[in-house]
C-alpha cells in the first residue's frame, strides 16, 4: 500500500511539474503574441486615399478623401498623409476608389495650367488609343478646319489630365482629355466640333 501511495505521489508531482512548464510556455506565447501585435501596429502608416473613383482634372474636397492604414513597406513614395496637402488641388489623372494619393497624383498648384492659358476638355475619336497617352505628353489635335479639310488645329499641346471615358456625341465611345491650350486654340478647337483625332508629337 505504501508503494502505491508513493507512486501516486510521484505522479501528482510530475503532473504539477508539467503543469507549471505548460503554464510557463503558454505565458511566453501570450507575451510573444502581444509583442507581435504591437510591432505590427507600430509598423503601419496612415496615408491619404480617394474615397471613390475620381476623374482627372477634378479639384479635391474633404469629402473625396479617406484615411487608409498600410504596412510601412507597402506605402508608395511620396504618399500624402494630411488632407491639407490635397484639398483644393486637382488630380492629374483618373484614380480608382481607395487609391493612395501621392505628390505625383496632383497638379503643382490649384490650377492645371499657367495664367493666361486654359485647360480644355476635348473628345478624341480614337478612344481605343487612349492607353497610349500619359499626363505630360505633347499631342497634335486634328480636325476639320475652316477650309473643310482635316488640318492640325493645335500643335504640341500638353495633356494635363485623363478623365474617365464617356459616351461620344456621335455614338460609341469618345475619350475626354484635358489639354493645356491658349484661348485662341481653345476657340479653334471648339469651333471644329468633336470628336478630334490626335497624333503624338
Amino acid at each position: 500500500m505504501g508503494v502505491i501511495s508513493h507512486l501516486f505521489a510521484s505522479l501528482r508531482r510530475a503532473v504539477r511539474w508539467h503543469r507549471r512548464l505548460l503554464a510557463a510556455v503558454f505565458a511566453g506565447l501570450a507575451v510573444y503574441c502581444v509583442l507581435a501585435v504591437v510591432t505590427v501596429r507600430d509598423d503601419t502608416v496612415t496615408v491619404l486615399a480617394v474615397a471613390t473613383a475620381l476623374p482627372g482634372g477634378q479639384p479635391l474636397t474633404t469629402r473625396d478623401l479617406t484615411p487608409l492604414q498600410l504596412p510601412a513597406a507597402a506605402v508608395p513614395d511620396g504618399a500624402l498623409t494630411s488632407a491639407d496637402q490635397a484639398v483644393g488641388r486637382a488630380l492629374v489623372a483618373r484614380l480608382p476608389a481607395r487609391a493612395v494619393l501621392t505628390a505625383d497624383s496632383l497638379a503643382s498648384g490649384d490650377s492645371l495650367v499657367e495664367p493666361g492659358r486654359v485647360a480644355l476638355p476635348v473628345s478624341l475619336a480614337d478612344s481605343a488609343l487612349l492607353g497610349l497617352l500619359r499626363v505630360g505628353d505633347r499631342i497634335d489635335l486634328l480636325g476639320t478646319g475652316q477650309s473643310g479639310t482635316v488640318e492640325v488645329l493645335a500643335s504640341a499641346v500638353r495633356v494635363v489630365a485623363l478623365p474617365k471615358i464617356d459616351a461620344g456625341l456621335l455614338g460609341g465611345q469618345a475619350s475626354a482629355v484635358l489639354v493645356d491650350v491658349t484661348r485662341e486654340e481653345a476657340a479653334r478647337l471648339v469651333s471644329a466640333g468633336s470628336p478630334l483625332s490626335f497624333a503624338l508629337s
